[in-house]
């Protein structure tokens, strides 16, 4: 546990209202692999190269130019998964037109140009509605940095897998491929990783972003995030809802978002390009993705279970399959002091349908720029490296069986059919098992960035009193500061022994009167003062209204229940055992 402290974290916000958003927008983007004055003139070297140098001694490849959204389409629509799918079902017609639209409609259009717009209006929006906008400094120096190129020397060793027949075999395979291939693009084709090493410069690695999804906001926020910082845009996985909001969605198809069917199991061809196009981004590392393994917005704050496995399956095959050497995957936590939507997910819980997504709703919701919603902080866990996880995961298994199991390499290749066509998960049992423990590694590792902030612990004490809270419930400053200090302070917290992996937001000196108005300014239509200046829920008398207040309060309650569930257990145990 430590109190929050803004020496290290970067207010972006803070910056832009020092400059103009229009010549923000407007500045130059440096790629890090492609623009770094450092390494500009060995990146171009490689770059410039026009045959990519086929080797099964070296893991080391050249890096070009990223594809651009007619050459990944391309890529999709000649691949071998998808032509043995339309030969599959060519009893029905126009397959391959239907191809064609399917990845038409998915697909991305990323440019900078709609980057820069996107990156203008959302600076405007952001310094309207957000106070703060924290941002961890050693997190993103970290991910810029993983795309610098790095010289190897003839020395290095990197951990690498062993050479066999089968492994040799399939290196020749896809050169001759690649070469036969006549729509091939020349790209970063991966090879078989090997302990000879020559001296050459890696590739930018295939970064996967998994941020928690609350709200809206968490699709814009990290490409926001990637322009202020020089860091490449992601390729975001939205579903086909948004295509819904007309303009808006034409825009977020520009700044990377790929947009998908919530489920499409049956459709064979459907599910063939979805696959194919995820893993034509893993393998070429054009871009990084970025995808919400929980699925869909969390309604209730709390993570959301089981995971969402479909992408990261799709992501981890290249691995399994030896078409990349490593995949890194960085879980972020997106934390909000007010969600954007908190009274459209109250609602929901309590039954009224959903709103769709629609053009008269979006230009409903430009109100909220009226309101203020408080900080926002965003924080990146430690990247997983897959090669590390997976090899660290086969060690385990090993000691545990005491044996070596023929199922822990994946020698052969799997052939070219795809997932979709044979029905099955394409994982073997072991690797479905590194699977689900590499999914809840994810979840936790998201929940140990959680923020603690005041309106936790304020409904925490407005609910901690019974199951039905009294309709003239009110808590003093002094009680709330007694329930922050009982649960979250260090040497006096009952979750102190459980959890040291939380941040708490708080009044800097534990001013009461600061902290009081923050409540009363942010959560307006929550709170309202009594008589002696106790805090109070604005109980109106309808049903509906009254229902929907307390389901905030408990939304907002649910941000700390991960870390309340260890000492609940106990507790439940000692209780069933003096009964």
């Amino acid at each position: 546990m430590s109190i929050f402290n803004s020496i290290e974290y970067d207010d972006i916000i803070y910056r832009h209202r020092q400059s103009s958003d229009l010549l923000w927008s407007l500045k130059t983007w440096h790629h890090p692999l492609f623009d770094n004055k450092e390494q500009s003139i060995k990146s171009k070297q490689l770059i410039n190269k026009n045959t990519q140098i086929l080797s099964i001694i070296t893991p080391v490849h050249y890096k070009i130019l990223p594809r651009n959204s007619e050459q990944i389409k391309s890529d999709v629509l000649n691949s071998l998964a998808l032509k043995y799918t339309i030969e599959t079902l060519n009893n029905e017609t126009n397959t391959y037109e239907q191809a064609k639209t399917i990845i038409q409609e998915m697909s991305h259009r990323l440019n900078l140009r709609s980057a820069r717009f996107l990156a203008f209006i959302f600076a405007k929006i952001f310094n309207q509605v957000y106070e703060n906008i924290y941002i961890e400094r050693n997190s993103i120096d970290y991910i810029y940095h993983l795309y610098c190129l790095k010289p190897i020397n003839s020395s290095t060793t990197i951990p690498s897998s062993p050479i066999t027949i089968s492994s040799t075999l399939f290196a020749i395979l896809n050169t001759f491929s690649r070469s036969s291939s006549s729509s091939s693009i020349n790209s970063d084709r991966n090879l078989l990783p090997s302990p000879l090493i020559t001296k050459h410069y890696i590739t930018s690695p295939r970064i996967i972003y998994l941020p928690t999804h609350r709200s809206y906001m968490d699709f814009i926020i990290l490409t926001y995030l990637c322009f202020e910082y020089n860091i490449p845009l992601p390729c975001i996985a939205a579903a086909q809802d948004f295509l819904g909001l007309g303009l808006l969605s034409n825009l977020l198809r520009h700044c990377g978002a790929f947009f998908i069917r919530r489920s499409f199991r049956t459709d064979l061809l459907y599910w063939t390009i979805f696959d194919e196009y995820v893993k034509t981004h893993v393998i070429h590392g054009d871009y990084p993705l970025e995808f919400f393994i929980e699925g869909a917005r969390s309604r209730t704050l709390k993570t959301l279970l089981p995971v969402r496995q479909g992408m990261l399956k799709s992501c981890l095959e290249c691995y399994f399959h030896r078409q990349i050497d490593n995949l890194i995957l960085i879980p972020i936590s997106i934390n909000y002091e007010k969600v954007l939507e908190d009274n459209l997910h109250a609602n929901e819980l309590l039954g009224i349908p959903k709103p769709k997504e629609s053009k008269s709703g979006l230009f409903k919701s430009i109100q909220i720029l009226k309101k203020s919603f408080g900080t926002m902080i965003v924080k990146f866990s430690q990247p997983i490296h897959i090669h590390d996880a997976y090899e660290l995961f086969k060690k385990r298994q090993e000691n545990k069986s005491n044996s070596r199991c023929d199922t822990f390499d994946r020698c052969i290749p799997r052939g070219i059919q795809p997932r979709s066509i044979c029905q099955q998960d394409g994982f073997n049992e072991f690797e479905q098992n590194f699977l689900n423990e590499l999914s809840y590694r994810i979840v936790n590792e998201q929940q140990c960035l959680t923020i603690i902030y005041p309106i936790t612990v304020t409904a925490f004490s407005f609910l901690n009193s019974s199951v039905v809270m009294p309709k003239n419930r009110s808590i003093s400053m002094e009680q709330l500061f007694i329930d922050k200090n009982t649960l979250f302070i260090e040497n006096t917290s009952v979750i102190e022994d459980f959890s040291t992996h939380y941040q708490i937001f708080w009044p800097s000196n534990n001013d009461k009167n600061n902290l009081k108005q923050r409540l009363l300014s942010i959560y307006s239509d929550v709170f309202e003062l009594t008589g002696n200046n106790h805090l109070k829920l604005k109980m109106t008398g309808d049903r509906l209204v009254d229902a929907a207040l307390i389901m905030k309060m408990i939304m907002y309650r649910n941000t700390c229940l991960h870390l309340l569930a260890k000492p609940a257990y106990i507790l439940l145990a000692c209780q069933v055992n003096s009964q």
